[in-house]
């Protein structure tokens, strides 16, 4: 048998052509069953199977930025010719119109590539975790509808471990990347600790989400506020957190300790007049503002204010590139 893999991903094409390639659940039970009875491939008779090739074996790992199908194929099975009748079949794309924009590796190199996406080395932001469960979900669901076989199983179990070896003996996971990740932390460096913190989150969209997320996991009191309440109260719920409307944001002004908002607004909804009433009610007692909204949300004229801290989306952009040239010095220890 030979390993092969065919992919196309963010470092080959654009975010258009990645859509036609992209797999949702009708289309892998679809390719599973041409994988079990790879002769409806052929009825053709443009090419032949061996009559002993009752089955093939395969894997489709498809994510936003990436859409990869590993093949364990006998020696005698032209590869490429294989995967046009896959992607014509499943997709009713002809794959020769993308031609550029995929990859092909075969044997220890296809190994390679592998663990180089488990380990997050291949992904848009360097070293993020969430490839590896990806591909343990996509590996799992090919491996219970029977599709992989000795090969494939070796193949990516020793992915998983190269995956977690890498994150556990480098820092390529280290340093945050993401805006939202970026915020939590600078607020965490600010207080020291999160815990019982009172962080009031201004929006309910998703990097909102991703900021609750972040909070949670640091123990931190979680209060969502949205011009839909409803929005608001969903968020705050997965996170055991509160909600609050919009005509009580004053009020909860007066009891935060952050502020992370993102929400649409085409103008500031927090004025430097608004917020300097508040913190004279809080006796300047210091407060966190952290403004990850493009248009901003909030008047940068507010630092000038006594003990009031605030960061903008450029701020936190400085921070996510150099941790991005951090991690990417870690990729010779990967």
């Amino acid at each position: 048998m030979k390993l092969t893999v065919f992919g196309i991903s963010h470092n080959t094409a654009s975010i258009d052509i990645l859509e036609k390639f992209s797999f949702n659940s009708t289309l892998k039970q679809k390719i599973i069953d041409l994988f079990l009875n790879p002769a409806a491939l052929w009825q053709d008779q443009s090419a032949r199977l061996e009559p002993a090739c009752q089955k093939m074996y395969g894997l489709v790992l498809s994510t936003c930025n990436r859409t990869e199908i590993y093949l364990s194929l006998p020696h005698n099975v032209e590869d490429y010719l294989f995967l046009k009748k896959i992607i014509k079949k499943t997709l009713n794309i002809d794959a020769m119109d993308f031609y550029k924009n995929f990859y092909k590796y075969t044997d220890i190199e296809a190994a390679r590539h592998l663990f180089r996406v488990a380990s997050g080395i291949d992904s848009m932001v360097i070293g993020e975790t969430q490839i590896l469960s990806q591909i343990k979900d996509a590996y799992y669901y090919f491996k219970s509808a029977g599709t992989t076989d000795s090969l494939l199983n070796k193949l990516f179990e020793a992915a998983f471990r190269t995956g977690k070896k890498v994150r556990a003996e480098t820092n390529i996971s280290r340093y945050p990347v993401s805006i939202s990740s970026i915020a939590v932390r600078l607020a965490e460096d600010t207080f020291k600790n999160l815990k019982n913190k009172k962080v009031l989150v201004i929006g309910a969209g998703k990097m909102s989400e991703l900021s609750c997320m972040y909070l949670h996991k640091r123990d931190a009191k979680i209060v969502v506020c949205s011009r839909t309440l409803e929005n608001a109260e969903k968020l705050a719920k997965r996170f055991h957190g509160t909600s609050v409307s919009f005509d009580r944001f004053d009020d909860i002004l007066l009891d935060v300790d952050i502020i992370i908002t993102q929400t649409s607004a085409p103008h500031p909804i927090i004025t430097f007049d608004r917020i300097n009433i508040i913190m004279k009610k809080r006796h300047y007692r210091e407060l966190f503002i952290i403004d990850i909204a493009v248009p901003r949300n909030v008047d940068k004229t507010c630092k000038k204010i006594k003990n009031l801290y605030y960061y903008d989306i450029d701020d936190l952009q400085t921070t996510a590139d150099k941790n991005n040239a951090l991690r990417k010095k870690e990729i010779v220890k990967c």
